[in-house]
């Protein structure tokens, strides 16, 4: 049973810049009547959707998937994003949308002096996101 009424969607960020950036976008932020707010939730409207936008704070695995596990808790979303700053990418412009086919779990993949991914780990991305970001 979710603790706030339910959102379309969660955008999660790791860094203050871009929990910052994402505020920007959206429409009338408040933040909303929890017991806590671990995250720094601020909910508002992005066009028709009720955006819940949360700050891990800490990157890792681990914080993630608390922070995404404790949002569709609390907000009961359709979609969670983890949005960032892509700094790996080099032909992405500073504002740019980036959605993955496939995610490769990073943790450890980066210990070697080059990076390996984990493909133990993966995981596909929502085929209709998918297909309409194309």
């Amino acid at each position: 049973m979710p603790k706030h009424s339910p959102v379309d969607v969660v955008i999660l960020t790791i860094l203050l810049e871009e929990y910052d950036a994402v505020l920007k976008k959206i429409e009338n932020p408040q933040p909303p009547q929890l017991e806590t707010n671990l995250y720094a939730w601020e909910v508002g409207k992005i066009g028709a959707y009720t955006v819940a936008v949360g700050m891990i704070g800490r990157a890792g695995n681990t914080n993630s998937s608390q922070a995404t596990s404790d949002a569709i808790d609390c907000f009961d979303p359709q979609y969670v994003f983890l949005v960032g700053i892509a700094g790996g990418l080099r032909e992405v412009e500073k504002g740019g949308v980036v959605i993955a086919d496939i995610i490769y779990g990073y943790e450890y993949g980066k210990i070697e002096k080059i990076f390996t991914p984990r493909v133990n780990f993966t995981y596909r991305t929502d085929l209709g996101l998918l297909n309409m970001a194309t």
